[in-house]
């Protein structure tokens, strides 16, 4: 659902007009933008990343702190879950970004495999230095979301990434953050609130996930092991009949 309204507000520029038509196909004037090399709706403007996030660099050492529990966001972990792990400061050997709720990560490794990384609202988060971790405007967070996970924006990555071996190619973050994407501040601002409250209700969903698969994975070794019994429920045979 996000996917197609990103498409048809922004690729082809069917978001409502004042009249609640859709702009292109209800003959909105398009104008050529020589910054972003295409035709875009009169009034707009092109802005790269850069210009809507700051790229944050904070960082801290987590087996300094070796009994904390982190929620770590790492390439490995993302890759399985489309998340983070849950992880003690004394597993993690290195540095690792300080993030917030508000951020967005998108991996400089391989750009060619999009990952992008909605944060939400957890204690003691950390992401791998191979992401880049953006702190987006919120007016402006549902939309830069999107736009990072555009085949465009990952093809651009990928022909800037750089590296010896193939399997292993990085895109600098300031290459990435110079990728240019049309705008205009109240269209991108009712974009920017469906797809903060679609993200949201998402991760809502996968915040009671995991929190059953933490459930299971600590109740399955003690049902192995006589620990514990799930014991089926008396049936009352007078009230059946």
């Amino acid at each position: 659902m996000a996917r197609q309204l990103y498409d048809y507000w922004f690729v082809q520029f069917d978001f409502p007009d004042e009249n609640g038509r859709p702009y292109k196909s209800s003959g909105g004037k398009m104008v050529w933008n020589e910054k972003l090399k295409r035709e875009i709706p009169e009034g707009w403007m092109s802005k790269m990343i850069r210009d809507m996030s700051e790229i944050q660099r904070e960082s801290c050492t987590p087996n300094v702190s070796s009994d904390t529990i982190y929620h770590h966001f790492s390439i490995p972990a993302f890759d399985k879950t489309g998340a983070y792990v849950l992880e003690s400061g004394a597993e993690i050997q290195s540095d690792k970004f300080v993030i917030t709720k508000d951020d967005i990560l998108i991996s400089k490794l391989n750009p060619w495999t999009s990952r992008v990384v909605w944060c939400g609202d957890y204690p003691n988060q950390i992401a791998s230095t191979e992401f880049v971790v953006l702190r987006p405007r919120i007016e402006d967070r549902g939309y830069l979301y999107m736009a990072l996970k555009d085949p465009k924006l990952i093809a651009y990555a990928s022909k800037g990434a750089t590296g010896t071996s193939n399997s292993h190619k990085r895109v600098n973050p300031e290459f990435l953050t110079a990728y240019r994407i049309p705008y205009e501040p109240s269209v991108v601002r009712k974009f920017s609130e469906s797809i903060n409250s679609i993200q949201n209700h998402l991760l809502k969903n996968r915040n009671e996930i995991n929190l059953l698969i933490t459930q299971r994975e600590e109740l399955l070794p003690l049902l192995m092991n006589g620990q514990v019994s799930v014991m089926p429920q008396e049936v009352n045979c007078d009230l059946v009949a």
